[in-house]
């Protein structure tokens, strides 16, 4: 059997074609890796910070239970009874619920590590060839 030159060429294209997308996925998969690690850092860090902050000004943290908690059950627990004699107490002014954190966008992060990758690698000092090596 001879070798067909047309799909030669035909499967020559699209293997180099395959190659440089393969190329772009590789490269924004490891960009968006990069980001989301940075992301996961960055809120560990605001996690932990808050946690030692809040201890560190007097808040208590509650101690771990020796004993496991009771078993919930589906039926509410009956609502205290007010003796009559009690003069009934204004619902308190409820606070409102503090805005929630945007999170960071995943595409400004990515942004910053374009950025980073236009700008080149970092300079290392090159070795002079074996002699470099030798102490």
């Amino acid at each position: 059997m001879s070798s067909n030159p047309f799909l030669s060429q035909w499967l020559s294209a699209a293997n180099a074609a395959a190659g440089a997308w393969r190329g772009f996925w590789t490269a924004e998969f490891a960009r968006q890796q990069a980001a989301m690690a940075t992301e996961w850092q960055r809120q560990t860090m605001q996690f932990w910070t808050q946690a030692m902050t809040a201890t560190m000004q007097g808040a208590t943290v509650a101690p771990a239970r020796s004993e496991p908690a009771a078993p919930m059950t589906a039926e509410p627990l009956p609502a205290p009874q007010q003796a009559a004699d009690e003069p009934a107490e204004a619902p308190a002014e409820e606070k409102p619920a503090p805005a929630p954190k945007r999170p960071v966008p995943a595409r400004a992060a990515t942004q910053r590590v374009k950025a980073q990758a236009k700008r080149g690698p970092a300079r290392t000092p090159s070795r002079r060839g074996p002699a470099a090596t030798r102490h």
